[in-house]
């Protein structure tokens, strides 16, 4: 079972729970409810982000309402969200709105690193840069052969994707450079960034988002 069906399937879960826990009268008991919430409200984070349309909903209709009573609280409401989420994470629509919302993240970054470069910041430059790497390498593994598990790094992440024959001999190398540059920079060995170097990362980096994470 895939990381995506392990969703589906938690997923599954919380929504049979959660309709066993309404009343006829659309009401829930506090306690075994507020537990179902927490739990479904950090999977609706996980699956949407908590910037989405759904965790704003859903937090808003499976919280009980204050002494003022203000919160439009609705259980049958967030299991229905929760109903939605489901069914479109199984579509693929959810999945491709994060890659898309990453890839604003990635562009934004890069354009910080592009700009530390240019007033001479090498260093920070390259950091910066080999961080939205090591960042887009382990999304392409999970992407394409599943979650990673344990300490990450540019070097470990090429390597498995390499063998996996995701890309050719000539992207790993310069994938290795690029960890490298990196590596220097993040450990103080500045005398090491070169500046054309760093410029190349960038540019190269931006190549690599658009090939293998569009």
């Amino acid at each position: 079972m895939d990381l995506n069906e392990k969703i589906l399937q938690r997923l599954d879960e919380l929504i049979t729970t959660g309709r066993g826990l309404i009343s006829e009268e659309g009401g829930a008991s506090i306690t075994p409810w507020e537990a179902w919430r927490a739990s479904a409200q950090t999977l609706v984070a996980q699956v949407a982000g908590e910037r989405s349309q759904y965790y704003t909903q859903f937090a808003e209709r499976a919280t009980r309402p204050d002494r003022r009573g203000r919160q439009p609280y609705s259980p049958r409401t967030a299991v229905a969200i929760l109903e939605a989420v489901r069914d479109d994470f199984a579509k693929g629509w959810l999945r491709d709105l994060r890659e898309l919302a990453a890839a604003e993240v990635f562009t934004d970054f890069l354009d910080m690193a592009e700009h530390l470069d240019s007033e001479r910041f090498h260093a920070p430059a390259a950091s910066v840069a080999g961080a939205v790497l090591e960042d887009s390498l382990r999304r392409v593994h999970l992407k394409r052969i599943g979650e990673w598990k344990g300490e990450s790094s540019i070097s470990k992440l090429n390597d498995s994707l390499r063998r996996a024959d995701l890309y050719g001999q000539a992207v790993w190398r310069q994938i290795q450079v690029w960890g490298d540059i990196r590596n220097d920079a993040d450990h103080g060995h500045f005398e090491k960034v070169d500046a054309a170097a760093v410029k190349q990362m960038i540019s190269g980096i931006r190549d690599f988002l658009a090939k293998h994470e569009g």
